[in-house]
């Protein structure tokens, strides 16, 4: 794989979506990775590079026979330097043989690497989420310029996302030329905002789903159905239920137990 641009600096013109020179002909294909081991212990990988599992390898071939349905050939690919979106990368074009020429390697950007979760990396996300509170989690992971301590906001990842895509997607888009990245959950969240011509503080958090081939269009929508009020406030009470089962699970494993006497 070739390296382009190591460097994840930002300025503040990414902010607005640039406009195009040309009219955008080609397609962009996003592919958030498999599931990781991080993914599999609920945990926070972030810069942590952990591979995929079993079962993200197997997302990983659907990502793959997904593409091959779509009957795209790719011009260009772009992927993050973490293992598990390499991974992803290449069992997705070793399944789908998309590459209009055997030449075409996929070049890694580090501005398409995944979130820095600071000192929250490898923690349990139900163990912080008690510790921190509902809204406390929510305000320091999901708020556009909050973060964990020593770890990246999401307007920080919103701009280099944005810069990335402007300076190595849309030129091939440009051209006709078709696109394939892949990359990372809280690297697409911010760009499908980027995308659908709107600031960072329109971030919701999404969940995108592992292992699939989502063009611009599809990535779009799903922001906008995600981040309803209806869709917002399930996955809020969603995330509450969980808390309480933890919660319910350690006081119950703290209370003293009764002990039954033998009858023999």
């Amino acid at each position: 794989m070739e390296t382009t641009n190591n460097s994840i600096t930002t300025h503040s013109g990414a902010s607005e979506r640039v406009a195009p020179a040309k009219p955008l002909t080609g397609q962009v294909y996003f592919v958030r990775h498999g599931e990781s081991s991080s993914n599999e212990r609920n945990i926070f990988a972030g810069v942590l590079d952990v591979g995929l599992t079993a079962f993200g390898k197997l997302q990983a071939r659907r990502a793959g026979l997904d593409i091959q349905k779509k009957g795209i050939k790719f011009d260009a690919v772009y992927v993050s330097h973490m293992r598990r979106a390499r991974q992803t990368c290449e069992i997705a074009l070793d399944v789908s043989q998309a590459r209009k020429s055997p030449d075409i390697q996929p070049q890694i950007d580090h501005r398409i690497s995944e979130r820095s979760f600071g000192i929250f990396a490898g923690r349990n996300l139900n163990l912080l989420r008690l510790a921190l509170g509902y809204e406390g989690f929510e305000e320091m992971l999901h708020s556009h310029n909050e973060a964990p301590p020593a770890g990246e906001r999401i307007s920080q990842v919103y701009h280099r996302a944005a810069n990335f895509y402007n300076e190595r997607v849309v030129p091939h888009l440009e051209r006709g030329e078709n696109v394939l990245v892949v990359c990372h959950q809280y690297v697409l969240e911010p760009l499908a905002v980027y995308l659908s011509n709107l600031p960072p503080n329109a971030y919701h958090h999404l969940k995108l789903p592992n292992g699939k081939a989502l063009s611009s269009e599809d990535l779009i929508n799903f922001r906008t159905q995600e981040s309803s009020g209806f869709a917002a406030q399930r996955q809020k009470i969603n995330d509450q239920a969980i808390l309480w089962g933890i919660l319910f699970n350690a006081i119950a494993f703290l209370l003293p137990r009764r002990i039954v006497p033998s009858s023999h």
